[in-house]
């Protein structure tokens, strides 16, 4: 009796697929002459896989307007192709502020986004990075490349060409985000499907070849995310010969990359003498040749009058004028427990 053939490795069953939220992001725009476009709304449902169901709606959903700049006012041409007019949008925050309201609402758990032509979205996403880190270290992948490697040779692979290929119908209203976001995270299972049905994917890390597009803003090599995730992710805080301004640059970087993990629910832990990048952290243990002498939150150190209190009014004065009081760092937001901890 001929041995049956083991059955290939099911995506479904993936550790790092069902953990993953996935963030379906579309952007509505003006596209101002030589500049790049800028948003004019946004919608962001998520999506995360239910045994037996597949990739389904998690109950997340963000939809916001937008207020373009000033040299990318809303066009009568756009107002014909979304509805949107300028008066809707004259109220409404700005770009910087939506997209950290959209990080700072994400629940606190591996994500990775995903659109259709992601490059687009990932650009808008990477000019305002210094406001939305979490969004702009994190993973993409594209429908439109996804849909290339199950079925090349398509004519086309348009949100509408692919939405008729698929038999998804269109939505009422075409071309505003959250009708548009809506039927890609519809396609966008509709291909997990048909990969899983020819098991042409059959590991996270082939979805992530097949269709992932590199987030714009790489994470400084010593902090490159890893993939699948881990919980747990060691950093010593870099140190270079570099020109001032440039040094201060590329600490902001891994400090963005350090805040980044720690919200896509790892553990941070930073090895550091700069206070001001543990501002942030829910637990500090202070070292003093190598022996612990003091634990706990950044405001509760500073109360004790310690030597975290004592090295922290030493670094801080470095930045203000002679007989200028020191700021107090701000305070910790509230997190979940453990999903950072720095020392």
């Amino acid at each position: 009796m001929a041995a049956a053939s083991p059955s290939p490795p099911r995506l479904a069953v993936n550790p790092a697929f069902a953990e993953t939220h996935f963030i379906v992001v579309d952007f509505e725009g003006t596209t101002p002459k030589g500049a790049p476009p800028e948003p004019i709304e946004l919608a962001a449902p998520g999506m995360q896989h239910e045994p037996g169901r597949g990739p389904v709606r998690s109950g997340f959903q963000f939809q916001s307007l937008i207020r373009p700049p000033d040299h990318a006012p809303v066009t009568p041409l756009d107002t014909a192709q979304t509805g949107i007019t300028a008066v809707d949008v004259a109220d409404a925050p700005d770009a910087a502020t939506v997209l950290r309201t959209l990080a700072e609402a994400l629940p606190r758990r591996p994500k990775v986004l995903v659109a259709h032509h992601a490059p687009v979205e990932a650009g808008i996403i990477y000019r305002y990075r210094e406001h939305c880190p979490r969004l702009a270290y994190a993973q993409l992948i594209c429908t439109r490349l996804l849909a290339r490697h199950l079925w090349p040779g398509l004519t086309s692979y348009g949100l509408d060409a692919l939405l008729a290929h698929c038999g998804i119908p269109q939505p009422a209203d075409r071309h505003r985000a959250l009708d548009d976001v809506l039927v890609t995270a519809g396609l966008f299972r509709h291909l997990l499907t048909e990969a899983a049905r020819h098991h042409t994917i059959t590991a996270f890390t082939d979805l992530i070849r097949a269709a992932g597009v590199k987030p714009r803003a790489a994470a400084p090599k010593q902090l490159e995310l890893p993939w699948p995730p881990t919980s747990l992710r060691i950093a010593v805080r870099p140190t270079t010969h570099a020109h001032p301004s440039r040094a201060t640059r590329a600490w902001l970087e891994v400090f963005f990359a350090i805040r980044a993990l720690a919200d896509s629910g790892q553990t941070v832990v930073l090895i550091t003498h700069r206070l001001a990048s543990v501002r942030h952290a829910d637990l500090i243990h202070v070292l003093d040749g190598g022996r612990l002498v003091e634990s706990g939150s950044p405001d509760q150190l500073l109360a004790n009058g310690g030597l975290y209190a004592e090295l922290f009014e030493l670094q801080a004065r470095q930045f203000v004028p002679e007989g200028a009081p020191v700021p107090s760092p701000r305070a910790s937001r509230p997190k979940t427990p453990s999903t950072s901890t720095h020392s």
